[in-house]
């Protein structure tokens, strides 16, 4: 059972680290492209027509005549041999044209040798990769980011944000990109050791079963590695006088209630799940609800954090975030090109 577990992690290790380098926006309007028949064009080679041209055959007529007609014959082959080749007086002699091609090849081949070495010398001297800090930091930025720059546009049904760059429109669920945010925040916060704890003026009180104390007792180490310190507090309750200061405000009774059902639902303790739900369960209840109308400048800042979120296409339950409408799409549905 260990080994499956290895090898289940190694694989989905494996498949997230592949979709990190895509961008997973999906398109607004799906269309299928109707393939059309490939029309083959025929045609026929007309130039062998030229070349397969019947000459007169005269040597051949001459085998049924005399001898006489014999050397007439061979003469006007000669004749006509002649006429088909070009002038002999406007070429070069062969000895020349042999000369002359070698020198020129010579001579092409040291210039192109010569210029060659130029550009490269020059190609070192001019092109220097640039090795400052902050060309590094902006490269590094660049490869980060998965999603292009957008710009706002508005919103519609203080729900979803609109924004457009050269490439068309994009429509964004501001609460799922939100939560997107968040749940990479309290995902870090989660993971680490809680050691900053901020004391409540008045203390929270739980009350649970028998059975659910007898396992909350058992498992109680683990609730205390996520910053949740239970201490008994009379017959099946528990009170908790401090929180970690990552906590929402106003959220910390609702967040500590959630964790223990957790704890008390699981058939065993896993802390990583325990975090990752805790994450996901704080991220959705920090972010912005629905009909909740932003300004340009919250709009803004809303997606420049989005860009720099490590997988900004799914909220933390697998919503999609983004949807694009391509140019060509947008012309498309208004008739504009076919």
């Amino acid at each position: 059972m260990s080994k499956e577990q290895e090898l289940n992690e190694l694989v989905s290790s494996v498949i997230k680290n592949a979709f990190k380098t895509k961008e997973l926006i999906p398109a607004g309007m799906v269309t299928q492209k109707q393939e059309k028949p490939k029309s083959e064009q025929t045609y026929m080679e007309l130039d062998h027509l030229q070349e397969t041209e019947d000459k007169p055959s005269i040597i051949q007529s001459t085998i049924e005549r005399g001898p006489f007609v014999e050397e007439r014959a061979v003469e006007l082959s000669r004749s006509y041999k002649a006429a088909e080749q070009p002038n002999s007086t406007q070429q070069t002699p062969p000895d020349w044209r042999n000369a002359f091609v070698a020198q020129e090849n010579m001579t092409f081949e040291a210039t192109a040798s010569v210029s060659d070495e130029e550009l490269v010398h020059d190609e070192k001297e001019t092109i220097q990769p640039d090795t400052s800090p902050a060309a590094h930091e902006t490269v590094v930025e660049v490869q980060e980011s998965r999603v292009p720059p957008l710009y706002p546009i508005g919103q519609m049904h203080g729900t979803y944000i609109l924004a457009q760059n050269d490439r068309g429109l994009y429509i964004i669920d501001q609460h799922a990109a939100q939560e997107r945010i968040k749940y990479e925040y309290f995902r870090d916060k989660v993971g680490e050791v809680a050691t900053e704890l901020q004391e409540m003026l008045v203390p929270i009180t739980f009350e649970y079963s028998a059975d659910e104390c007898i396992k909350i007792n058992e498992h109680q180490h683990e609730l205390e590695k996520v910053g949740v310190l239970l201490e008994p507090f009379g017959y099946n309750s528990f009170i908790v006088r401090s929180h970690p200061q990552w906590f929402p405000r106003g959220e910390e009774k609702d967040l500590i209630e959630d964790m223990i059902e957790q704890l008390l639902l699981m058939k065993k303790v896993d802390l990583k799940k325990l975090r990752e739900e805790a994450a996901i369960m704080m991220s959705c209840k920090a972010s912005i609800k629905a009909n909740h109308h932003l300004r340009n400048d919250e709009i803004q800042a809303l997606l420049d954090e989005l860009r720099r979120s490590s997988d900004p296409f799914t909220c933390p339950h697998g919503r999609p975030i983004i949807v694009h409408y391509s140019t060509y799409e947008m012309e498309k549905m208004f008739k504009r090109v076919m």
